[in-house]
């Protein structure tokens, strides 16, 4: 659907945990909806209400702003968990102010997923989140079992893999070539890393061009660069806002290079130090796992894998935002 412009309202007291938005819209009731901030791209999945009479005769009380039928097609009543998702890190989504949004509905067994993965409750959250690990536990069971079942149903076949193996050596065993050398970090590793990005956050744009050279992309507010000597053999992406006259850095996304590795079980046994959530990425299918410092200043991104939890990025998040 086409970004509009919508009027937050705050959601009542009783709703502030719910896993819902009251709109009036082209959506049915209780449907899934997607609903993307057009500033930043941030994204969050719920349900959605539609505003009716009760609602709102419960709802136009003073002293909170009323929801008249004049702006009922452009008011939004939503909760803070999904404003602080909307916003900027550490900056939610004001209320009785304007917001470019876009809201699109969302079908199929992944949305309400999604939208369990997003719910303002941590129980939801953690019970979707182990639903989903369990389910991908029981599927490889399942392979295996079936696996060991055609395995005792032709007793041939490992002997008979182990004399092609035998036969036929990997090309990497005949041309081995230069392997990266593992390099294993450690948690302060990774967090000492903002020494040598955070120095950019809520500085211009011309700061990170002049240290790194001309970005390999760029779209609107977000500058993105390939490996290079100047970045530290890290692609990198910053992210803009418009916090004063010019737009200044708020986030460092620095990746990870192929020989490095974190073990997730090194973050949570420092789990005071952090905040913890999983979840999808809205773009695709695949699951993540993020710690974040109770600061709100780092982040660390684990995609989850086959193999289990791998660093993926670390973030870096300004949160001296200046008095408005």
């Amino acid at each position: 659907m086409l970004p509009k412009n919508y009027i937050l309202h705050a959601a009542l007291h009783e709703d502030i945990a719910e896993g819902f938005v009251w709109l009036k819209g082209d959506v049915q009731a209780r449907a899934i909806i997607e609903i993307t901030n057009i500033a930043n791209n941030a994204r969050v999945v719920c349900e959605a209400l539609q505003f009716e009479p009760n609602f709102l005769n419960r709802y136009n009380k003073a002293p909170r702003v009323t929801i008249s039928e004049g702006n009922i097609e452009s008011s939004i009543v939503i909760n803070h968990w999904y404003r602080a998702r909307l916003g900027w890190p550490g900056e939610p989504l004001r209320t009785r102010a304007e917001c470019s949004l876009s809201i699109r509905p969302l079908g199929g067994p992944f949305a309400k997923v999604r939208a369990c993965l997003d719910h303002p409750q941590v129980m939801v959250r953690v019970s979707t989140w182990l639903g989903i690990l369990g389910f991908f536990l029981g599927l490889i069971g399942t392979v295996l079992g079936l696996a060991g079942t055609a395995f005792s149903v032709f007793p041939e076949l490992p002997a008979r893999a182990h004399e092609l193996l035998s036969r036929r050596p990997s090309m990497a065993a005949s041309n081995p070539g230069p392997q990266p050398r593992i390099a294993s970090l450690a948690v302060d590793d990774v967090l000492a890393w903002r020494n040598t990005y955070g120095g950019l956050l809520g500085k211009s744009r011309d700061v990170a061009i002049e240290r790194f050279g001309p970005p390999e992309k760029e779209e609107g507010l977000n500058l993105e660069w390939n490996e290079s000597p100047r970045t530290g053999m890290r692609w990198l992406k910053l992210a803009y806002a418009p916090l004063g006259r010019k737009p200044v850095l708020v986030v460092v996304k620095a990746g990870v290079r192929p020989e490095e590795t974190l073990d997730v079980m090194d973050v949570l046994k420092k789990a005071t130090q952090f905040t913890f959530e999983a979840g999808i990425y809205s773009d695709s299918t695949e699951s993540y796992f993020e710690a974040t410092t109770k600061d709100g200043r780092n982040r660390l991104q684990f995609d989850v894998t086959e193999r289990g939890p791998q660093l993926a990025y670390v973030m870096f998040l300004y949160t001296e935002y200046p008095a408005h």
